[in-house]
C-alpha cells in the first residue's frame, strides 16, 4: 500500500503473538549505558578552582626552575595578577632537523594530518570542558596544553597529547588512509595553482629564505607512493635524539612545573626515544638574511596556473634591529630609538603609499604598506597584487621604488621634526 501524501511504500500486517512475548521478555542489553564520567570536568567542591598563594618566589618574568637530574630545561611563573584557575604547559621539542627535501616536506605534512585525525577523538573529554590541545609542526614539535589548572586533569593530558604522536602504530585500514591523509594532502598540494599571487610570493620567499627548496605545486603525484610504514619510519627516525625547552605559567607552584616537564619527558623515553641536552632553540626561528647596504634580493616566480591574471610584488626593505640604533645616523640616540621610529614610519607612510600605488598609479586592487618584525629586525613591507596586462611585478617593483625615493626626497625638503627623524631610516 501508498501512504497519502508522500506515496510511500508500506505493509499492513498481523504480528505472530510468540514474536510479541519475546518482544516483551528482551533484557538489557550491556552495550547501551551511560557514558563515563568526564575526569576532566573541574569541580569547585573539589578545589579545582582554588587560587594557589603566591610561593617563596614570586617573580616579574619566568625562571628557569630546571632540576639538575632532568634533561629539558623548565622555565615557570605563577601568576598572581589575574588570578584565574588556568595553566599554560608550552614544550618545544626539537628533534634533529630533517633533510629539507620533498620527501620529509611531505611527510612532515602527513605526520600532521594524523596526529589531528587521531587526537581529535582521543582528546574529545578534555577538549569539551575547555583544555585545548595541539601539536605545532615545523623545525620544532610544540605540545601545547591549556586549560584549568586541576593537576589530576594536566598530568593525565600530557601523556596523551604526546602519545598519539609517540606510539601511533600506523596500522590504518589501506583504504581509510587513502581517504582521510593521502586524498586530502594531494588535494592540498593541487590547488595551490589557485592561491592568489601574493600568497605563493610569500610561501616562497620564506622557504628560500629557510632553504627550503621544495616546489609544493609538483608534489601532488608524490604522496600516493608513501606508506604508513614511511611515515612510521620518518617519525623514528626524528625522535631519536630530542632536546626541549617548557614553559609552565599560571596557577601552578614550582613543584607542579616540575612534576609536567617530567611527565613528559617520561612519556618520550617511554615510547623508546632517546632525550637530548643540546640546545637547539636557534631552531625556533624563521631565518632572517641580512643585505648588505644598498643591495637587493630578487626572487621570481611564474603562476602556478597558466590562465592567472594576477601579479604580485612584495618589497621588504630592511631598516635594521630594533633593539639597537646600530652605527650609523642614530647610534648616539636613546635605545631603542629605531624601533619607535620604525613604527612612526608605519604610520607615515601608509596613507600615501596606498594612494600613490593604488589611486594614482592603479597598479592593483591589493595594495598594503606596514612595518613588519621578524627576528627583531625591522622591515617596511609594501604589497600589490593586480590583474593590469601592462603593470606586471616588474612595474610595481620600480613604482614602489619610486614611491620610496620621492619620500626621502620630500622629507629631506620638510622642517618638521616628524620628517627630519625619519630621513635616516629612510
Amino acid at each position: 500500500e501508498k501512504e497519502k501524501w508522500y506515496q510511500t511504500e508500506y505493509t499492513n500486517q498481523q504480528i505472530d503473538r510468540d514474536l510479541i512475548k519475546k518482544w516483551e521478555q528482551v533484557g538489557l542489553n550491556p552495550a547501551l549505558r551511560l557514558p563515563d564520567a568526564n575526569t576532566y570536568i573541574p569541580k569547585e567542591s573539589e578545589g579545582d578552582f582554588d587560587i594557589l598563594p603566591p610561593g617563596d618566589i614570586v617573580e616579574k618574568y619566568s625562571i628557569d626552575v630546571t632540576p639538575n637530574d632532568r634533561k629539558f630545561k623548565v622555565w615557570w611563573y605563577q601568576d598572581t595578577i589575574f588570578n584565574q584557575p588556568k595553566v599554560s604547559f608550552h614544550c618545544y621539542l626539537f628533534p634533529k632537523a630533517p633533510s629539507h627535501d620533498r620527501d620529509s616536506y611531505i611527510k612532515t605534512d602527513m605526520l600532521s594530518k594524523i596526529y589531528n585525525l587521531e587526537s581529535s577523538s582521543a582528546l574529545y573529554p578534555a577538549t569539551v570542558v575547555g583544555y585545548s590541545t595541539n601539536i605545532y609542526y615545523s623545525s620544532q614539535w610544540v605540545p601545547m596544553v591549556y586549560g584549568y589548572s586541576k593537576p589530576d586533569a594536566v598530568e593525565k593530558i600530557i601523556p596523551k597529547v604526546v602519545n598519539i604522536l609517540l606510539k601511533h602504530k600506523f596500522d590504518k585500514d589501506k583504504a581509510f588512509f587513502e581517504n582521510t591523509v593521502i586524498s586530502p594532502i594531494k588535494l592540498s598540494y593541487e590547488n595551490i595553482k589557485n592561491w592568489p599571487a601574493t600568497t605563493v610570493a610569500m610561501v616562497y620567499a620564506r622557504k628560500l629564505v629557510n632553504d627550503w627548496t621544495v616546489d609544493d605545486s609538483s608534489l601532488a603525484n608524490d604522496v600516493s607512493r608513501i606508506t604508513q610504514n614511511d611515515i612510521k619510519d620518518f617519525r623514528d627516525k626524528l625522535l631519536k635524539d630530542v632536546s626541549g625547552s617548557c614553559s609552565v605559567v599560571g596557577n601552578v607552584d614550582k613543584k607542579q612545573a616540575q612534576k609536567y616537564v617530567k611527565i613528559l619527558e617520561d612519556a618520550i623515553t617511554d615510547a623508546g626515544f632517546t632525550l637530548s641536552t643540546e640546545n637547539r632553540l636557534s631552531e625556533m626561528y624563521n631565518k632572517v638574511r641580512k643585505l648588505k647596504q644598498g643591495k637587493t634580493l630578487v626572487l621570481r616566480r611564474l603562476a602556478e596556473s597558466p590562465t592567472e591574471p594576477n601579479s604580485a610584488a612584495i618589497m621588504a626593505y630592511q631598516i635594521g634591529n630594533s633593539n639597537s640604533n646600530g652605527d650609523r645616523e642614530l647610534k648616539d640616540k636613546p635605545m631603542y630609538t629605531r624601533k619607535v621610529l620604525s613604527s612612526l614610519l608605519g604610520l607615515a607612510l601608509r596613507e600615501p603609499c596606498f594612494n600613490y600605488l593604488r589611486t594614482k598609479k592603479q597598479l592593483g586592487y591589493v595594495v598594503h604598506c606596514y612595518v613588519d618584525e621578524e627576528q627583531q629586525i625591522s622591515n617596511f613591507v609594501v604589497v600589490v597584487q593586480g590583474s593590469r596586462e601592462d603593470a606586471g611585478p616588474d612595474v610595481m617593483a620600480k613604482e614602489i621604488n619610486t614611491f620610496i625615493t620621492d619620500q626621502w626626497n620630500s622629507k629631506k625638503e620638510k622642517s618638521t621634526d616628524c620628517d627630519s627623524a625619519l630621513i635616516p631610516l629612510l
